[in-house]
């Protein structure tokens, strides 16, 4: 998929906001953060990541968001998991969810959540987060699995932009 086109079509589509999320891995983990008391949807589970800012491309934003919310530096962007649209405090969203490389899994250092976890597919369940990204992530642990029994993930060549 090119990630600049569908930037694009997203404005085609009346979508004025876009996020990424970061879908990082530990071995069988997902890193998942939690939203402060204070913050649109408080107390929510999610992937790291955050606001593709104007002129910035998805892997742009998905190396500083990375950097910014986790301290944990970008190798690459490896694939794109899927998309959903929501109404948020900026108004209608589009959020890209990747899946990422970085350059050491270590535990990260929380600048603007109260909690991470290394999560299990089947914890997934029990933790509080929105319908579209329970799902997003449960598909993300469905496609590893299925990718690991073929090689693992792939980063396309037009993802590769730095």
């Amino acid at each position: 998929m090119d990630l600049t086109k569908a930037q694009a079509e997203a404005r085609n589509e009346g979508i004025r906001h876009t996020t990424v999320g970061l879908a990082v891995w530990r071995g069988g983990r997902l890193l998942l953060v939690r939203r402060t008391p204070t913050d649109f949807m408080p107390g929510m589970w999610e992937l790291p990541g955050g606001h593709i800012e104007p002129g910035e491309s998805i892997p742009e934003a998905a190396r500083r968001e990375l950097l910014e919310e986790t301290g944990l530096q970008l190798r690459q962007v490896m694939d794109l998991i899927d998309t959903f649209d929501y109404d948020g405090e900026a108004g209608r969203t589009r959020q890209w969810n990747v899946c990422v490389e970085v350059e050491d899994a270590v535990d990260p250092e929380l600048t603007e959540h109260q909690a991470f976890a290394w999560a299990h597919g089947d914890e997934v369940p029990d933790l509080a987060m929105s319908p579209d990204m329970r799902s997003t992530i449960l598909a993300a642990f469905s496609e590893r699995r299925r990718r690991s029994e073929k090689g693992g993930f792939q980063c396309p060549a037009s993802w590769t932009v730095w």
